[in-house]
């Protein structure tokens, strides 16, 4: 700031540089230079002055994650200027960090407004859209963003996550590679490239990005989660335990990661750490049938078949179209001797699903096998097994052993000893012993024109397959 002194007649000294004037410590005595009376300056107000020092603080409140402080501070920010468009931007960021995607919406186009050409507020507006679900309104934001600023890497690697979960990966994967040719470090994009390559079945290359990522960002809980996928999928049990664990200590609620963690976990036979891992994610997410589901098929691995039953209830109670929960309910009744109640719950699997291979070999076995006549339904039995054998290629000695039983049930008996001798050919090609002397019991039975009665069959895994995982949500930016 230069200033000057001005006498009666308008004639002013050499004019005086005051250095950082308008520094929080420093202070001007204005008085001296302008010609007033000393009585004639009560007082000044520069409101251009407050207005950033709001601004200054709700960014650094917002940056210590003290979203209602920061929100408190940026409304009196934006009473003072509601247009202005920078503040409007890192405002609408703040309220989409603390989950007020509406209200961040409603200031991001305020910004767009005023500033058209705001290539960073188009980005932030996507990302919220994106959030809402509005993929098609956030692709255009993106599109926008890119027009004015190709060069925007995060707007590269926004618009390629929308355009993934569209299901146009080749897309998605060339918006990921711009945004790493224009930030080689940038971890979110390896992430989301790596998800994408693995989806397209390049395993090898979607572990390299997630190492990468997690060399840009070590404490990257979703790099170090689809990792973990990555390497079970490989067979790397492991390996993929450990990275599991990295993400929880990066993220302990991340709810994913403990069922990675557990199914993993259970695969080595540590069902208490299993079980462990599962009920974190439930109680994370205690309306999730996923998760209810989870816990009750490792419960229900261990033998505590009354626990799973009841969270296996509440699996189906939260979701009834949610299939795995109906067939492992159905193996836990079962479990219980209820087997009138199993058998329905697996019926109800199969008109949802009716080529469910597992539940309908089950359910052909108990219906032809099972001791008490009232479940018993010979003609439903070889419907389903017939269908099993088919769906299984014909070369499942299991399948064929159900199929024989149903024959042999109603009173197919040359059919099921032909059944019985196919499935004891690919079981001793196979070098299964114990399965043969099954097969053979079996074939002394239907040879003696008697039917089978047996328990319900071993209860399968209950292992959930792994999808890809998925990536942080992305992040405004202020």
């Amino acid at each position: 700031m230069f200033l000057t002194h001005l006498d009666e007649a308008g004639n002013d000294t050499p004019p005086i540089l005051i250095e950082d004037a308008t520094a929080a410590n420093r202070a001007v005595n204005i008085p001296e230079f302008v010609n007033i009376p000393p009585d004639g300056l009560l007082k000044i107000d520069t409101p251009a002055t407050e207005f950033y020092r709001l601004f200054d603080l709700a960014t650094e409140l917002a940056g210590k994650g003290q979203f209602p402080a920061a929100i408190a501070e940026w409304t009196k920010a934006m009473e003072m200027d509601p247009e202005d468009a920078r503040a409007n931007n890192n405002f609408g960021s703040t309220l989409a960090k603390a989950g007020k995607l509406d209200e961040a919406i409603l200031h991001y186009e305020r910004a767009l407004k005023t500033t058209p050409e705001y290539a960073e507020a188009h980005d932030n507006l996507g990302v919220a859209l994106a959030r809402k679900g509005r993929l098609d309104e956030a692709m255009a934001q993106y599109r926008s963003a890119l027009a004015l600023n190709p060069e925007t890497f995060e707007a590269h690697n926004h618009l390629g996550r929308a355009l993934a979960e569209k299901g146009r990966l080749d897309e998605a994967i060339a918006h990921y590679e711009k945004a790493l040719e224009l930030n080689p470090g940038y971890a979110d994009a390896h992430t989301n490239l790596g998800i994408a390559l693995a989806t397209k079945g390049k395993a090898g290359e979607a572990i390299a990005h997630y190492q990468k990522a997690l060399e840009a960002d070590p404490a990257d809980a979703a790099a170090h989660n689809n990792l973990g996928i990555a390497l079970a999928k490989a067979g790397k049990s492991d390996e993929a335990i450990a990275h599991y664990q990295e993400a929880l200590k990066a993220e302990p609620e991340f709810a994913e990661a403990h069922t990675n963690l557990g199914i993993a976990l259970l695969e080595k036979g540590r069902t208490d750490e299993a079980i462990r891992s599962f009920e974190a994610a439930m109680n994370l997410h205690p309306d999730s049938a996923e998760a209810q589901t989870n816990l009750g098929a490792a419960l229900l691995w261990e033998g505590r078949v009354d626990e799973a039953v009841a969270h296996l209830e509440l699996a189906v109670k939260a979701d009834p179209g949610y299939l795995e929960a109906g067939d492992f309910l159905g193996n836990a009744l079962a479990a219980q001797g209820r087997i009138a109640g199993a058998v329905a719950r697996w019926r109800n699997v199969l008109r949802l699903e009716p080529n469910r291979l597992p539940v309908l070999n089950q359910t052909a076995w108990v219906l032809a096998t099972n001791p008490d006549a009232s479940v018993r339904n010979a003609s439903e039995a070889v419907e389903f097994a017939e269908r099993a054998v088919q769906l299984s290629g014909g070369r499942e000695p299991r399948t064929l052993a159900t199929l024989a039983a149903a024959y042999a049930e109603s009173r197919r008996f040359s059919q099921a000893i032909d059944i019985v001798n196919r499935a004891l050919d690919l079981a001793t090609e196979q070098g299964n012993t114990q399965l043969s002397a099954t097969l053979n019991a079996m074939l002394g039975l239907y040879q003696a024109n008697t039917p089978l009665r047996a328990k319900p069959l071993p209860m399968p895994s209950p292992l959930r397959s792994r999808q890809e995982g998925s990536a942080a949500p992305p992040q405004p930016r202020q």
